[in-house]
Parts: C-alpha cells; structure tokens; sequence
C-alpha cells in the first residue's frame, strides 16, 4: 500500500511538471520529488533549477551521496564544458565510496562528454574506468550501458571486425543475466517482480545489442550476416511490439539492400518511413539513401533532390560519421556536372570541414586511417574552383589581382608538390638501383687511436660477424649488451665504432636496421605485405615511429612511400613479364 502511495504521489508530481504550471513550489517538495522533477522535466532550466534545490539539502545535511545525486543531474541539464566540471566533482567527491552508483557515474558522464567532442581515446580511458566500477559494485545496467558505448565508437572509428567480436560477447552476457535479482537489487523490498517487465527488458537490451551487431556487420561490409541477424531482430521485435523499433530495423534492412544492389526495394521501404522519422540524422541517412538509391536507378533529378533534403538536415546538425560522407561527395559530382562551380565551393568547404573533423576523431583513436581522406586535393581543387569562378565573373581589379596572388600560391604550391615528388622519385630510384652505400670505414691514421691494434682487430671481426647474422635486429642490442657478447668493454666498443664506421653505436646499429629493411622490402614478397609496425618490430625497432622516422632519416622517403612505390614497379614488372614477346 505504502509502495502505491508513492508511486501515485509521483505521478501526480510528473503531470504537474509536465504541465509546466506556475502552482510548482519547489522549496515544498521532499528530496525524491525533487528528483522525480529532475528526471521527469523536459525543462532544462526546471532541471537546473532543482537540482540546485537538491544540492542544497545535500550541503545543508552534509550528505555525501545527495550532493553527488545533484552534480550528476547538474551535469545533464547542461551541455558546455561545464559539465566536464561537475563530472569531475562526483569522482573527487565519491572517490573513496564503496557505492553502487558513484563515482562509477563520473567517469561514465566524463566519457559520454569526452565523446560527443570525438576524443575518443580519452572517452575510452574513463568508459574504462566506469566499466571497473560497475563490475567492483555489480551495477549489471551501467556495465551494459558501457559495453555498448564501446562498441559503437569501435565499430565505427576503429575496427568494425573488433567490434562485430565485442557485439557477440555482449549478447552471450546478456543471455547469461538474472535479470529478476537485477531488478530486485535496484528497487524498493516490496516491489512486486512482473515476469513480463523481466521478459522486456532482456528483450530490449538483446535487440540493442543486435542492433549494434547489424550496424558492425554493414560497416565490414558484410551484408549477407547483416541481414541475417536482422531478421532475429525482427522476431524480438513483434514479441515487443515496439513500433519504432520497427521502422528502425526496416531503415537498416533498406540500407542492406542498397548495398546488396535491390534499389527499388530499399527506395520504397525509405520513401514509406522517412516521414515518421524525428532524429535529424536518422532523416539525413534516410535521405542519403534515397538520393543514391534514385541515382544507381536513372533518375538524376530526383536523387539530387534527396541528397538536398540530407544536406540542409546537415546545415541544421552539422554531425556525420564516417559512413555518411559520401552523400557530399556525390552532390559534389553532381554539381560538376552540371558545371555549378559555386556550389561545388560550397560542398568542398563542407567536405573540408568533415575531413578535418574525421582526421581529429581517427588522431585519437587510429592513426592508420588518417590517410583515407583528400584534405589536400579538395583544397586544392577548392583553390582552382574559386578561381575561375572569380575569373569568369569579372571581378573588379582588386579581385583579379587577388586571383592573380593566389594563383601563383597554388603554382609555387604546386612547383613544389611536384619537385619535391621528383625528388622522392629520384631517391626511390637510386635506392632500387643502388641500395643504401656501405658504411664507410676511416683510416686508422686519421684519427688518435689509443687502443691496440689487435683489440680494433678482433673487435672488427666480431662486428662483421655481427653484422652478416644480422644480430643487429635483436630487439635488446645495446652498447653494453653487444659489448657483453664481445667480450670486450663498452668503451672500447664504441670508440672502434666511432673510429671506423665514422658514427656513434646507436647511428651504426640504426643504419644497419634500415639497409637490413630496404633489403627485405627488395627482394622479400612476404615482407612487403607487413605493416610499417611490424617491419618496425621485425628489424629490431620498438615501434612504427622510430622507424619511420629513422627511414625518412637514411634515405630522403618515408617507408610507405618506398612500399607502395615499390609494389608498383613490381607490378609492372609482372605485367611486361606476361606480355607475349613479338617477333
């Protein structure tokens, strides 16, 4: 009875907020209706407004928890760097807690916060540390709630292999749940249990995981599976009957078919739900598809109007992901075929602004996907655009010399783009054909020399040793480790180093490295295949940016460059090989 009492006390206090009505006296409200006030209200300034009510019955009885409740709502109803502030204030203030709840919720509202402004690698450090809590304090919804956070910055900034592996794992968790002791452990004892709450609820979070799964297996480009599991989304979700699940489910069925070619299909699902949509990218990716998918079927006009629609939801909520470009990239080509070049400024300084935001979010989370943009040929192409556009607009003569300035920036630019590629070309070829010289050895009579002859001696021998075993590789070499296995002195090591390899020890066993690599990548297919880390690890550096750094160093290129020119050539060379010889 008690338990009804309350309930229907809140409800009344919702319908209350809810109506907005001045009657609202918040000084009048107990601590739980003060929260159910803050929870309830669509009113951000209500919320704030409450939650400092809050704050001050926690301050005034001194209660560590009260307090940290208020932060938390503070928090939310606020979207500046303010709330990194307050999230930063539940974890001081609670750190040595033993609660369910806090400072768990810090780090969870820091890492939410940390995402929204695409620092994903620092999100991933305190969804971490969230993720530690909530299995120290068995919080079992905010360790879910977690999971799939990291999922979905994995899927789509990271590796959506990776995630497709961490979507699965979620759902064998999921399956593994109690969820009638999770229930019990976060409400009130005389709650009554409902099986069909209980059924519910694994239902949705099943289907949010699968959902996250269906997203990862598309983004891998794997749309058999994608369909697949989407078709055991379907089934959860008329036992829900749950209807926006549902028009959700058949936007990404849609999505599916396009990329599995069926334009007509995936045009008519989008068409029929496009309108019920309420999430601005939901309706820009809708959108996005029904302009591609009216392109691959003939009808220009009709996806340029789509593929508008997508980008004036874009003007409004400027926020894309990775997947979403190309719906630019098109009206881009669309426009220059028509020969719209002011619009295609336009597009280009979008794309512009994408970029860099794409190349923010992958700095922060992988490096190896940076290079997948064209911030430099849009910049470029944005440069000739504006050009022309001045010029067959005859601007007045300020404009031309303008024009005029800029266009010999863009030439210097580009004399120097191309003498710098010649010069890449130059040394690419000389390190084909040549190899990298041999080291130098000095004279002895060049330089005072206070040690025996016959120490220099054996200690040459044993660097030719060293070095034709190509021991150089270790990952331990050091002065002292080398001079251990010679048997000699460190000093003595590296002043016969110096003396005739003309170097200090750590030049001599980098160069060796690097002409032990240009080797390998020569003449060892397997070797070409390797990433730069592992080409890295395999010649004894300790990671990717020493080495290329050492690379770029020795031979005027950078090993990227060196690979895929190399690759290039080989493949020409495979080509005249086939081509029957004539007589």
């Amino acid at each position: 009875m008690k338990h009804i009492v309350f309930v229907v006390l809140l409800l009344s206090i919702c319908n209350l907020v809810n109506s907005q009505t001045p009657d609202l006296n918040l000084n009048e409200l107990t601590e739980e209706e003060l929260l159910v006030v803050i929870d309830s209200t669509e009113n951000k300034e209500l919320a704030k407004e409450a939650s400092k009510f809050y704050l001050m019955i926690g301050k005034t009885k001194n209660d560590t928890i009260i307090i940290a409740r208020a932060y938390d709502r503070i928090s939310r109803s606020i979207s500046n760097d303010t709330s990194l502030i307050y999230a930063d204030s539940i974890i001081s203030l609670t750190k040595n807690l033993n609660h369910k709840t806090y400072p768990g919720i810090g780090y969870l509202l820091k890492a939410s916060y940390l995402s929204n402004k695409r620092l994903y690698n620092e999100a991933l450090e305190n969804y971490a540390k969230a993720q530690e809590y909530a299995i120290s304090q068995n919080n079992v919804i905010h360790e879910l709630f977690i999971r799939k956070c990291i999922i979905d910055i994995t899927s789509r900034w990271s590796s959506p292999l990776r995630g497709i592996e961490l979507c699965k794992n979620l759902i064998k968790f999921i399956d593994t749940l109690d969820y009638e002791k999770i229930l019990k452990s976060s409400s009130r004892p005389d709650f009554e249990i409902n099986p069909v709450v209980l059924r519910r609820l694994y239902l949705k979070d099943r289907l949010d995981a699968l959902s996250s799964l269906i997203t990862s297996y598309i983004l891998n480009k794997d749309y058999e599976e994608a369909l697949h599991f989407s078709s055991i989304a379907e089934e959860l979700i008329e036992e829900l009957m749950d209807e926006d699940k549902s028009i959700s489910l058949k936007r990404r069925v849609a999505e599916i078919e396009y990329y599995r070619g069926n334009f007509k299909k995936s045009f008519d699902t989008l068409s029929k739900y496009v309108s019920r949509l309420e999430l601005l990218n939901s309706k820009l990716n809708s959108y996005y598809y029904l302009g591609m998918n009216s392109l691959k079927m003939g009808n220009t006009e009709e996806g340029l109007k789509h593929l508008l629609i997508a980008d004036s939801l874009f003007d409004i909520e400027p926020y894309i992901v990775p997947s979403q470009r190309p719906f630019l990239t098109e009206l881009y080509r669309l426009y220059k075929e028509k020969g719209d070049k002011f619009s295609q400024v336009k597009i280009l300084n979008k794309l512009l602004v994408v970029d860099s935001l794409f190349k923010h979010s992958y700095k922060k989370i992988n490096r190896g996907l940076i290079d997948d943009f064209e911030t430099p040929l849009l910049l470029a192409e944005k440069e000739k655009l504006i050009a022309q556009l001045e010029w067959e607009q005859g601007k007045e003569k300020r404009k031309q010399l303008f024009t005029v300035g800029l266009l010999f920036l863009s030439l210097g630019a580009g004399f120097y783009y191309f003498w710098k590629q010649n010069q890449y070309k130059k040394r690419f070829q000389a390190l084909i054909k040549n190899g990298l010289e041999d080291q130098q050895e000095l004279r002895t009579d060049q330089r005072r020399n206070d040690i025996s002859a016959a120490i220099v001696k054996d200690i040459l021998q044993k660097l030719e040793r060293f070095e034709s075993k190509h021991q150089f590789t270790r990952k331990d070499t050091s002065l002292q480790s080398v001079a251990k296995r010679f048997n000699t002195n460190s000093s003595y090591l590296s002043k016969v180093v110096n003396l005739k390899k003309d170097k200090n020890f750590s030049q001599y066993i980098s160069e060796l490295r690097i002409a032990y690599a240009v080797d390998q990548l020569k003449n060892n297919p397997r070797f070409r295949k390797y990433t730069i880390k592992a080409i890295a690890e395999e010649v004894g550096f300790g990671n990717a940016q020493s080495f290329s750094k050492a690379f770029y160093s020795r031979t005027g290129i950078q090993p990227s460059y060196f690979i895929r020119n190399l690759n290039k050539q080989k493949q020409n060379d495979f080509i005249a090989d086939s081509i029957p010889q004539t007589e």
